[in-house]
């Protein structure tokens, strides 16, 4: 029984001389927490510079894309230019024909000057057309362009920047909060995620404590035997 009584002895000391070792959980546990808050701290300031870039991209971008209206505006006066050239130039072809039809009606045959004013007549109604369809033709391109460029425009849209996973940080005016210099512990804010959805939130915590120095390790345990 002694034997037995001083082996459990043993054990237990070592046992002891084991825990002493081992460092201590609240402070691992308060280190990881100071670990977690600098990289949360960092990952906000990292999204906030991303959406201030991606802003000035699509500013910069939109203040280049002309106003699609404008464009189909202009592309029309010129097509309604171009046609009224070619009409006044056809009339014009038709009136001298005419005149010279009418000083050598005398003179000549009638049957080929009808014949030269009926080509005349067709080849003038095959531009009319060939100009409708090249009109159509230049719409529609114009309508691509312009959705297109309005597509583009939407990528970097402020929803779609939500939609790619950011979150929009909002105060009790509903003002949006660019910089964490802005909030205090306590405060009560609003994260707006995709598709207008909003959560409440409280702000919390404050600056990270600074690192706590390491304990200097226990003293060995000495051997009892």
């Amino acid at each position: 029984r002694r034997a037995i009584a001083r082996l459990f002895e043993t054990q237990r000391l070592r046992l002891d001389g084991l825990a002493r070792g081992l460092p201590d959980p609240v402070r691992l546990m308060e280190t990881a927490t100071q670990r977690l808050d600098d990289r949360s701290e960092r990952l906000f300031g990292a999204a906030r510079t991303l959406l201030e870039r991606q802003a000035g991209r699509v500013r910069e971008r939109a203040a280049r894309i002309p106003h699609p209206a404008h464009s189909l505006r202009e592309m029309a006066r010129r097509l309604d230019q171009a046609r009224a050239r070619l009409l006044d130039a056809g009339g014009q072809a038709v009136m001298r024909a005419g005149r010279t039809h009418a000083v050598t009606a005398n003179r000549l045959d009638r049957a080929p000057l009808d014949r030269r004013i009926a080509r005349g007549a067709d080849t003038l109604a095959a531009l009319d057309e060939r100009l409708g369809r090249s009109a159509a033709r230049l719409v529609e391109a114009a309508g691509k362009r312009a959705m297109a460029a309005g597509q583009l425009l939407d990528s970097y849209s402020y929803e779609n920047t939500l939609a790619r996973g950011y979150v929009v940080v909002r105060d009790a005016a509903d003002r949006p909060v660019t910089r964490p210099d802005g909030l205090a512990a306590g405060q009560e804010v609003e994260l707006q995620f995709s598709g207008d959805r909003r959560v409440p939130a409280t702000v919390t915590g404050g600056k990270p404590a600074k690192k706590a120095k390491p304990a200097a390790p226990p003293p060995r345990q000495g051997k009892l035997f």
